[in-house]
């Protein structure tokens, strides 16, 4: 007995890319695309309407990761993250202090069913969870660019408040004083 089977291709939806309706559309899959239009641009084009054909733009990545994609509008170019590209579009409005949040851990897989709203110590819970670690980056001193251990800062922040200045204090450290700066008004190593 022989079994037929009809390949159907899967259903691709489309919506305009928020803030750029009528330019540009984004799909659940995570392509970005130009809408078909007139160019009615006097200046470079001579005047008139000039066909400006649609078609699947192809994102760049940052960080060898994210995808991001340059959009234009009225002349200015501006770069977009393609993830929330498509978050703003399919799931409404990004809620404040929300980040969009890769499920499967892959920045570069922007379909619709791998995004959600997260807070970010939600984000970070998730980062730690997959990796094992603190941080992906590390913090304090597991970071890898760390060069103050956890009782030297706690020593700084104490030497602070007993009046002694920061650049006083960056010379016996060997850092700068902006790095104490830093620390001092808890921009980095919040942790301690």
């Amino acid at each position: 007995m022989t079994m037929n089977f009809e390949y159907i291709e899967p259903f691709e939806r489309w919506l305009p890319v928020v803030g750029y309706e009528g330019l540009y559309e984004v799909s659940d899959w995570g392509r970005i695309r130009s809408v078909a239009r007139y160019n009615t641009s006097t200046k470079k084009y001579g005047g008139g309407r000039n066909p400006w054909y649609g078609k699947i733009l192809n994102p760049n990545t940052i960080k060898g990761e994210y995808c991001q994609q340059k959009l234009t509008k009225e002349g200015r170019s501006k770069s977009h993250l393609v993830h929330r590209l498509v978050a703003e579009a399919f799931l409404g409005p990004i809620p404040p202090g929300n980040e969009v949040h890769h499920i499967d851990s892959n920045p570069a897989n922007n379909t619709l069913p791998n995004l959600c709203f997260v807070t970010p110590s939600e984000n970070m819970n998730a980062a730690v969870t997959r990796s094992g670690k603190a941080n992906w980056r590390g913090i304090g001193e597991q970071h890898p660019m760390a060069k103050l251990s956890k009782e030297q800062v706690i020593e700084i922040r104490r030497l602070h408040l007993e009046g002694m200045t920061q650049v006083a204090i960056a010379k016996q450290f060997g850092v700068t004083d902006h790095a104490i700066r830093r620390i001092v008004k808890r921009k980095t190593w919040k942790h301690i």
